[in-house]
């Protein structure tokens, strides 16, 4: 009677044990193989109104997770909801949910490329930098419309376009508006050196008027080859003291980059 007691005991405990081992090979498959299915890297883009529900959706379209149990799970162990961090995080082909989980709880966002693009007026500039940007274009301006940091950065109403640096540049999606302003200073530092600084006072030019004579030539041609002549045209014609006559001042004068016949 005792040994067919404690075989019982013996196959209950074996049971157990064989249903623990089920379950964690489950849990760990769940967890740690290759549950994201995207085809190619792809990128989750975290809100300021994102919440753990949102949250939830994005990672399942974007991942094409077929089984979001754990990761819920995850999240709500680990209080998600009060972890939520803005950004840009890479979604990679094959990866698991574990990783994933991580790269979200912790910020783990991938920066981007960003273009700063040449455009024919500044609203038009910061239309396109709130089209890559988490910030808004509202608040992208904002900087740009105190007087005060605008003198600081040495320009004023008129010139501040000369500011922007046409590039791509490395930033993160959620930069705020003030690493926004610190980084574009310093792509126009670096561009600015001063050897293109005394290059630009060799021709009696200032680097605002080198970046203003660009964009009248840029302007007026979309052919590479013929830029040299139009800008040694208008150089001579400054050198003389004569007015530039140049089209593109009245486009720009009159805000109507449309006009064919001037």
């Amino acid at each position: 009677m005792k040994k067919q007691k404690r075989n019982i005991i013996i196959g209950i405990v074996c049971g157990m044990i064989i249903i623990a081992c089920g379950t964690a090979d489950y849990v760990y498959h769940e967890l740690f193989s290759p549950s994201l299915h995207n085809s190619k890297t792809a990128y989750i883009y975290i809100d300021r109104d994102d919440n753990a529900d949102s949250i939830f959706i994005k990672v399942q379209q974007i991942g094409k997770v077929k089984n979001m149990n754990f990761f819920k799970l995850l999240a709500k162990y680990n209080h998600l909801e009060q972890k939520i961090h803005t950004g840009r995080y890479e979604v990679k082909p094959g990866d698991n949910i574990v990783n994933l989980y991580r790269k979200l709880i912790h910020a783990q966002q991938t920066p981007m490329m960003l273009t700063i693009p040449s455009t024919r007026t500044i609203g038009q500039l910061f239309k396109a930098l709130d089209r890559q940007l988490m910030l808004d274009s509202a608040e992208i301006i904002r900087p740009f419309r105190d007087s005060l940091i605008v003198q600081q950065l040495g320009f004023n109403e008129q010139t501040l376009p000369a500011f922007f640096i046409p590039d791509t540049y490395q930033f993160y999606w959620n930069v705020s508006e003030e690493a926004l302003l610190k980084k574009l200073k310093q792509a126009y530092d670096n561009f600015w050196n001063q050897k293109r600084i005394e290059q630009a006072k060799a021709i009696g030019l200032t680097p605002t008027e080198v970046s203003t004579l660009a964009s009248i030539v840029d302007e007026e041609t979309a052919k590479n080859e013929e830029k040299p002549v139009i800008a040694g045209l208008y150089m001579n014609r400054l050198h003389k003291g004569m007015l530039l006559q140049a089209d593109p001042t009245v486009k720009f004068a009159q805000q109507d980059p449309s006009i064919k016949r001037i």
